[in-house]
């Protein structure tokens, strides 16, 4: 949405090493993180998505375009919920049952 926008950001990327230092301030404790002008942060896909269509006139432009909207949010929400097993072992090599210290 930022690209889109036309919105110069910082697109910040963490690896293992780092994360485990950001995680102690981050909100929930979770990625992505928005941080607005170095001070502010927003945690939560969906709520960072819902901000910056919100302030970048994104958002539907009559009460039932932004019902679908987010409609559409939230099966994509679920649906990337559902591959999070499987996205977790590609990238780490953990499964259901394995605890990571």
């Amino acid at each position: 949405m930022l690209h889109y926008s036309g919105v110069q950001f910082e697109d910040e990327r963490l690896n293992f090493d780092t994360w485990d230092t950001v995680k102690q301030t981050s909100p929930y404790k979770t990625l992505p993180i928005l941080t607005i002008n170095g001070q502010q942060q927003i945690g939560q896909s969906m709520t960072i998505n819902r901000y910056l269509a919100k302030r970048y006139k994104l958002n539907g432009k009559t009460e039932m375009e932004d019902v679908n909207i987010n409609c559409i949010a939230e099966y994509f929400r679920e649906m990337m919920e559902k591959a999070r097993p499987f996205i977790r072992y590609m990238n780490r090599g953990i499964g259901e049952g394995t605890k990571v210290i």
